[in-house]
């Protein structure tokens, strides 16, 4: 669907709320919205001054129009962008380590810098570290007290799975669990598959 870009610059305002098409001094773009939204006779004629046909009804018309448009539109876009995402997430992921390499550290500096171009670039080297659980049990018998002040403990589950058995199996646990622990909302993930037949869009939350 085409729809002039009155629509786009609008329609975070209609979500708000807003009466964005409704003063005089946008008429003019009112009734572009309004012959987008088949009223045009609706939106010229109702009026001397040639003003909207009504507030409510100018925009449940322009609000039908970007709910039609926005699932395809979104999923097209959100498509391309994650492909976009992944391929500039890779380049930038090279661009770093050749930064890196490029960049100046002082001896045992875990910083460093280089500068061309214009641009200063700020290099930081870090680690990835991973812990033996098992030896570390076995370190806090041996040194318990500096063990103590060097690490904390930290109790998550060892599986989601196997958390929902052992609530499912013990009334009390599970109600203990539920007290201990805070679940809020997260960011949805999305996947995109482009679809072979044209006009067809899918999205799978995970």
């Amino acid at each position: 669907m085409s729809l002039p870009p009155c629509i786009w610059a609008r329609a975070a305002r209609l979500r708000s709320g807003s009466a964005y098409c409704h003063s005089p001094a946008r008429t003019g773009e009112c009734r572009t919205c309004c012959r987008t939204c088949n009223l045009r006779e609706a939106a010229m004629g109702r009026g001397a001054a040639g003003m909207p046909f009504s507030r409510a009804a100018c925009a449940r018309a322009c609000k039908g129009d970007v709910e039609m448009m926005n699932v395809e539109t979104m999923l097209q876009e959100g498509a391309r962008l994650k492909a976009e995402i992944a391929a500039a997430t890779e380049r930038l992921r090279q661009i770093n380590q050749a930064v890196a390499g490029a960049a100046q550290f002082k001896d045992g500096a875990k910083t460093g810098h280089v500068v061309a171009g214009g641009v200063r670039a700020k290099v930081s080297l870090r680690d990835n570290v991973r812990w033996d659980q098992e030896r570390l049990l076995q370190l806090r018998q041996f040194c318990p007290e500096a063990f103590e002040r060097a690490f904390k403990a930290e109790f998550k589950p060892a599986s989601a799975k196997g958390l929902q058995e052992a609530m499912a199996m013990d009334a009390g646990f599970a109600e203990g669990v539920e007290w201990a622990r805070t679940v809020s909302p997260g960011a949805p993930q999305v996947d995109y598959e482009i679809l072979a037949d044209e006009g067809e869009g899918v999205a799978n939350a995970a």
